[in-house]
């Protein structure tokens, strides 16, 4: 690589590890003040960075927002699809069981990040970005597998990317009211009417 390129190359890891600056504080600050107590000047202040440079990479605090949710979003779900391919059942129900129930104690576990994303999951985007990465072809296969499964039979894939879409809003609903607000019920005891829904979703 030339002068040139080493150049860009440098350029463009600082703007990366900048913009991972203002996400890393923004994410530190939304859960101590939520994200209507934070003001921009909070971030910029804590991410050690001059205002002008928040506008080079997000529009206002709603994008920096919607960033943090995607991010959250896209490692929670991928990591659930994960575990379903090492141990996938005979049914899709089980699977995607597998993959809510994963959701559910992973936001267990970090309350103060589900505090973070809200109700405001944000499937959609997620999966259409995945399927948007033509060198990996994980979610593709996810998504074969369950466009070939009986329950999804001539179905088309937008019906079953719309489907996945509608659970996982009904799922993200349900944690944050269980977990963070404690209605109607404890997420455990919630489990059972979730899963229940989902099973008849997909007969």
């Amino acid at each position: 690589m030339g002068k040139d390129g080493a150049l860009v190359g440098t350029l463009i890891q600082k703007k990366a590890l900048k913009r991972q600056r203002l996400l890393d504080a923004a994410y530190d600050l939304f859960q101590k003040k939520g994200a209507a107590g934070t003001t921009i000047d909070d971030i910029v202040k804590q991410a050690k960075v001059a205002k002008g440079t928040f506008y080079l990479y997000f529009h206002d605090k709603n994008s920096i927002l919607d960033a943090l949710v995607f991010n959250i979003c896209h490692r929670v779900f991928r990591t659930a699809c994960e575990t379903v391919d090492e141990h996938r059942a005979d049914n899709l129900a089980d699977n995607v069981i597998h993959v809510v129930d994963h959701i559910i104690e992973y936001f267990k576990r970090d309350p103060l990040t589900l505090s973070v994303v809200c109700r405001n999951f944000g499937w959609k985007p997620v999966l259409e970005a995945e399927l948007q990465e033509s060198d990996d072809p994980f979610l593709e296969h996810i998504l074969l597998a369950l466009k070939n499964s009986p329950e999804m039979k001539g179905r088309s894939e937008s019906d079953v990317i719309n489907l996945v879409y509608v659970l996982m809003e009904m799922v993200g609903s349900v944690c944050y009211a269980s977990i963070i607000e404690h209605e109607p019920d404890n997420i455990d005891n919630m489990k059972p009417v979730l899963y229940e829904v989902i099973r008849k979703s997909l007969s």
